[in-house]
């Protein structure tokens, strides 16, 4: 048993991220964290029929590095429609307060990652009745951001979610795809 225990502990050992031929890297390179903006747009098709096309407002993203390979990344955005458009949308604005879970590919000074991205949306239409919905969503999201410095970064990441609402009186649940193109800045 105790054989068995120290075997697995060298191979856990051994195959820690961080662990380069030998060689122990950096604490730099296990992790870093940092704050982000990004800018998008978004399609969303509601099971209704009704379909919008939208620029995303502001999201603020915490990007945090762990290890070599995995990436958490808390995100907060607001969006807002109001005027007149050829798509049929009522007035709203959006809060959303997500998380990103991400597996990192490449090394810098590109970087790829491929995850998953989950969270609650709160939105506020103003038709004839002020109506407030909340909603949560899951999805799945890719993209890449190239390091001009080990410091900063510009990057690009699609998403593909899909929203449910929690109340019964809501409009029904809705695909949305999202792109953004994101600066972060680390620590």
């Amino acid at each position: 048993m105790r054989n068995a225990l120290f075997a697995a502990g060298m191979f856990a050992w051994l195959g820690m991220p961080g662990r380069v031929e030998g060689r122990e890297a950096s604490p730099q390179a296990i992790f870093r964290m940092g704050i982000g903006a990004g800018l998008g747009s978004q399609i969303q098709l509601f099971d209704s029929g009704l379909n919008s096309a939208l620029l995303s407002g502001p999201t603020l993203y915490l990007p945090m590095h762990l290890w070599d390979r995995i990436k958490i990344e808390p995100d907060l955005a607001y969006t807002e429609h109001s005027g007149s458009t050829s798509w049929s949308v009522p007035d709203f604005r959006d809060i959303r307060l997500g998380l990103g879970l991400f597996y990192l590919l490449g090394q810098d000074p590109v970087r790829y990652y491929i995850g998953l991205r989950s969270g609650l949306v709160a939105s506020w239409f103003q038709d004839t009745e002020r109506e407030t919905l909340l909603a949560w969503f899951a999805g799945f999201a890719g993209g890449g951001e190239y390091f001009f410095n080990p410091r900063f970064s510009l990057g690009i990441e699609l998403l593909l979610l899909y929203i449910d609402p929690d109340n019964s009186h809501a409009r029904g649940y809705s695909i949305s795809t999202l792109s953004q193109l994101m600066a972060r800045f680390y620590f």
